[in-house]
């Protein structure tokens, strides 16, 4: 699940060597793992040292980056927010706190990235706008945090395309592998080139 210790060194490197998006701001289904909660793998979920599984004994994994990302951010005190459109809050709640990632401080979970809970905005926009920009604006509203301060990663362009147009650097995932060091790194040298 967790890549070679220099994917770890040249993250903390990158976030210690020059300016940092506010937040980082993640969507989840086919983001940060390659499923739809609640459609593909089902609450409760639990971890064994294979890995973490669902309630039918699926694989409920998240791409091979994202522990080591996450624990980066973390590690830089660099705070993580969590938007999705799927309604599921309790189940995927249940599955950030299932997936562990390794920190400079000791074993945590994904749910431990964020500062609060108020970083994790998760239910449908139906009858909304298109894109995220209820998510998007619940978090400004909550944090502060302009818009042009955060650095989004999503699978969906229609996302993408709204986040694009209120002014937050956005980059779209390829579906199938999700988040990266690769779409990571060219994420923070776009923000940091505006």
């Amino acid at each position: 699940m967790s890549l070679t210790p220099i994917d770890i060194k040249a993250a903390r490197a990158a976030l210690a060597s020059g300016k940092n998006p506010d937040i980082f701001v993640f969507d989840l289904d086919y983001t940060l793992w390659p499923f739809d909660c609640d459609k593909d793998v089902f609450a409760p979920f639990y971890r064994n040292p294979d890995g973490v599984y669902d309630s039918r004994q699926q694989w409920a994994n998240p791409f091979r980056d994202v522990p080591d990302i996450m624990a980066a951010l973390y590690d830089a005190n660099i705070p993580v927010a969590f938007l999705s459109r799927n309604p599921s809050y309790t189940s995927i709640e249940q599955l950030l706190k299932t997936i562990p990632m390794q920190t400079m401080k000791g074993p945590k979970c994904l749910w431990d990235a964020m500062p609060d809970r108020t970083y994790f905005q998760v239910y449908s926009t139906m009858g909304a706008k298109r894109g995220k920009n209820l998510h998007f604006a619940t978090l400004h509203k909550l944090t502060n945090v302009p818009f042009e301060h955060m650095l989004f990663f999503d699978d969906l362009p229609e996302n993408i395309h709204y986040a694009r147009k209120q002014g937050t650097t956005s980059i779209e995932l390829n579906l199938q592998r999700g988040l990266t060091w690769t779409s990571f790194f060219d994420g923070l040298t776009r923000w940091r080139a505006l």
